[in-house]
Parts: C-alpha cells; structure tokens; sequence
C-alpha cells in the first residue's frame, strides 16, 4: 500500500473499498451526523464504489454505510476520504482542497463555531479569523 507522501494532490483513500482515489472526481457523499455536534460527517467514495452504490436498495446502502463507519473508527490513521460539511463549505465545495487543508481550527474553536458561539471569516488563501458574535 502506497504512503500518503506518494500520492498526488487531492487522493485519499475509499473508506469502502480501501483503495486509493482521486478524490477531485467524487461525487458520491454518505452525509452522518456528529454526536453531540451540529455537523456532518461527509464520506466520500471512489468512483468505483459510486457506481456501485447508485444501484443499491435502501438495506443495501445502509450496510454500504456502517461498513464505511466501521472502516473509519477502526482504523483511523490512514488518509480516508472524509471531512466534515463545515470543512467543505469552507473550501467552496472543493473535496481535494477540504482533504489536503483541513479546517486548522482547535477543537474549541471548531465546536464554538458550528454551535454559533463565534463567526468565522475566511479571507483568499484560507486564511481565517473568527470573532465572538455568532447567534446575535
């Protein structure tokens, strides 16, 4: 299996199939929610597994969905290809970008943002800055 230092910009790893992808090119999205937080959990899948999926009934899809779950609490330090809807939003929808950048919020920040308690300001170059406010 290739290191994540192998691979070019924007692959990351199909958290069904195991295998590596350009993430660019996927559109498939298992959307979870967070336990005890406002935001989603975004899976994606690699085009093959798309494929696959499209087909699917509604069992079989949330087996395909559990699996992936499974896959990633199980072994969580390998490049998956998963974010978090705030970290998409941030990157205009661009999943390579959200995979390769991140959010580089603490913890703290990051939960005091999707609960409303602070804004933040992205500025080009995603650069961000946050300010208490949120809900007023």
């Amino acid at each position: 299996m290739n290191s994540t230092q192998d691979l070019d910009y924007g692959h990351a790893m199909c958290p069904h199939c195991r295998q590596w992808f350009d993430a660019a090119a996927s559109k498939y999205c298992i959307s979870l929610l967070l336990p005890g937080v406002p935001d989603r959990l975004c899976i994606f899948l690699c085009q093959t597994c798309q494929r696959k999926a499209e087909g699917l009934d509604a069992s079989q899809v949330k087996t395909l969905h559990k699996r992936c779950s499974e896959t990633l609490y199980s072994e969580r330090d390998l490049n998956w290809s998963v974010t978090t809807e705030l970290t998409l939003r941030l990157h205009g929808g661009d999943l390579a970008a959200a995979l390769e950048f991140g959010l580089g919020l603490s913890n703290v920040v990051y939960t005091a943002v999707i609960n409303g308690e602070i804004d933040l300001c992205v500025y080009p170059g995603i650069h961000i800055s946050y300010a208490a406010g949120g809900n007023e």
